[in-house]
């Protein structure tokens, strides 16, 4: 449905946001002097890993929910 559709957009969108703070707080530490030392940065790039999997799955998911919408969509014109 076009509800579930706009929060899948929303939730993408949320995650995004999430997604560039993780980012920005992992690049700033990795340049630092002290990175090999650090074990915030040793977490972060643990976590990165995760990252990753979850950003593959959650673009997984949206792209077959766009594709559900849009298959329904195109049988309703049909008809």
């Amino acid at each position: 449905s076009a509800t579930a559709f706009t929060g899948w957009i929303r939730r993408a969108h949320r995650a995004l946001k999430r997604v560039k703070e993780f980012d920005e707080e992992f690049n700033e530490r990795a340049v630092a002097e002290d990175a090999e030392q650090d074990e915030k940065l040793k977490k972060l790039m643990s976590d990165l890993s995760n990252e990753m999997l979850l950003r593959a799955d959650y673009f997984d998911q949206l792209i077959r929910c766009f594709y559900d919408f849009y298959q329904k969509q195109l049988e309703n014109e049909s008809v």
